[in-house]
């Protein structure tokens, strides 16, 4: 694996030094080999880690294995022979997002089996296809020099492909969320060079995607399209205008409502407590994800490529350079609302997670785009090459972000837990594959990897007495990983296997 993994990293240093050799020349093609070299770089990302990364990766996972056998029913635990409760790391049904990038995941282990590559292939495309979303809107809205670095940026920079990976919390989900509000943020401005119904429709697909996989911030497009309607004079008095976003709202809701009426109804109770907890985010904080009023100032570092305490700074000089020189005032709406209106609304809020703001990352890294690009010509790339070179292998390099990704998937603490984990994965489906034997005592944040890359029952929990006389009285071998701490009906109650060779990683 490990020299498969070198030669795809190759592959991709040198699909992108091309690229950029084709583009500083002018020459055609440097845009699919950039994205080809993002394919490649996003494809050995997500071949790092032999197992699941477990927040939330694992338990995506799980519920998009799951779907391949049910596609509307979204299932954490499939088996329902022992009683859980309703929380979402432990529960039977599961509605703690929303379903689109699950299918996905689905469509992908059914083609290609319960793989590491399967569950992350999925985001690799989508996150692979954004490079070239991101050329095409920063081409509209600048040029096309300061949208080759924009998509050259979003290439390498570290944060997208953790998430890619899974090392990065909500990875799949954020990836997709992010990819569908870009697709939107596209598909509108070129529903601005048109004024064509068709762009207004796919404006509202888009978007209304977007909501199926995280829900309400995915109408982000429709916040810089309403203020152009009450801005700008050629849209507010135009008819035609309301109509096409009307036929776009319109379009949205009918993709993102049936799902939610469907689990209202199938699961009324479950998806009401799903509902209360995500209107409960503004005002409470929700599962400790708290911070300050200046806590996405501070997770600039984290998501963008930039020294710790320089970041916002950096960020905010790129973005004050850009704006004024924005040429079509449906764009500086656009841009400026959207960033703005983000980030204040989510530093208000009372729960605060870092992805939370990711979803104005295209504006971020187009801003960035322009700043490289204002470098690129005051150095003079033609006649100072290497000085130039020099400064693009320091932003791959910080871009990528070397130590945090060794960290990240390499540190002797992450080695051990991926070899403790596959011997005792290995260990159970030598022992128990085929058999009606149900495991206990995995512990929840093991469980998912053995639901995931097996066809084994196991559960997180010691059993009680009444749960070990109904899985006899329906057949099944009740088997219980020795943690050190059973009591003693099942240490006297020979009908329980009891195994002490399994140790999973203790997180």
């Amino acid at each position: 694996m490990t020299l498969i993994l070198i030669i795809i990293l190759l592959s991709a240093a040198v699909t992108g030094f091309y690229s950029f050799y084709l583009f500083s020349r002018d020459s055609k093609g440097y845009l699919l080999l950039l994205i080809g070299s993002g394919f490649l770089l996003r494809l050995a990302f997500i071949l790092f880690d032999p197992i699941l990364n477990i927040w939330d990766e694992s338990f995506h996972a799980v519920v998009a294995k799951n779907f391949t056998k049910h596609w509307l029913i979204p299932t954490l635990y499939d088996d329902t022979l022992i009683r859980l409760p309703t929380g979402w790391v432990e529960c039977h049904y599961w509605l703690h997002k929303q379903p689109l990038f699950l299918w996905q995941m689905a469509i992908s282990i059914k083609l290609l089996g319960s793989t590491i590559l399967a569950a992350r292939l999925p985001g690799a495309i989508l996150a692979s296809i954004q490079i070239g979303l991101l050329f095409s809107i920063a081409t509209k809205i600048t040029n096309r020099k300061v949208a080759y670095y924009t998509a050259l940026i979003y290439t390498i920079a570290y944060y997208p492909l953790a998430l890619v990976s899974g090392a990065a919390c909500n990875d799949q989900n954020d990836i997709s969320f992010v990819f569908y509000i870009t697709a939107s943020i596209w598909a509108y401005l070129n529903y601005l060079e048109t004024k064509s119904w068709k762009w207004a429709l796919f404006v509202g697909i888009l978007a209304g995607m977007a909501v199926m996989v995280k829900w309400l911030a995915g109408l982000l497009v429709f916040l810089g399209w309403s203020f152009s309607l009450v801005f700008m004079k050629e849209f507010r008095l135009h008819w035609r205008r309301y109509l096409h976003l009307l036929l776009a709202i319109i379009a949205c809701v009918m993709i993102f409502l049936p799902w939610q009426i469907y689990i209202l109804k199938t699961y009324p109770v479950l998806a009401s407590e799903e509902f209360q907890l995500i209107s409960k985010h503004f005002t409470e904080v929700v599962e400790l994800h708290e911070g300050p009023w200046y806590f996405y100032l501070e997770g600039v570092q984290i998501l963008y490529p930039f020294y710790k305490h320089l970041g916002a700074i950096i960020i905010l000089i790129s973005l004050l350079v850009l704006f004024p020189r924005i040429k079509n005032k449906h764009h500086k709406i656009l841009v400026f609302s959207s960033v703005v209106f983000v980030y204040v609304f989510f530093s208000i809020a009372a729960t605060k997670m870092t992805t939370f703001v990711f979803i104005v990352s295209p504006f971020i890294y187009l801003s960035l785009g322009y700043l490289i690009t204002q470098l690129a010509d005051r150095i003079n790339v033609l006649k100072r090459p290497l000085l130039f070179f020099s400064i693009m292998l320091f932003l791959i390099f910080k871009g990528i972000n070397i130590r945090q990704t060794l960290a990240d998937h390499y540190s002797s603490l992450k080695l051990s837990q991926i070899e403790q984990t596959q011997q005792s994965i290995s260990i159970l489906q030598d022992r128990y594959k085929g058999k009606d034997a149900v495991i206990f005592g995995v512990g929840y944040l093991n469980a998912t990897q053995v639901l995931y890359f097996t066809d084994l029952v196991v559960y997180t929990v010691v059993p009680n007495t009444e749960q070990i006389e109904l899985l006899l009285q329906n057949h099944k071998s009740p088997v219980i990983i020795d943690n050190g701490n059973l009591p003693d009906y099942i240490l006297n109650d020979k009908r329980i296997e009891i195994i002490k060779d399994v140790k999973f990683p203790q997180y």
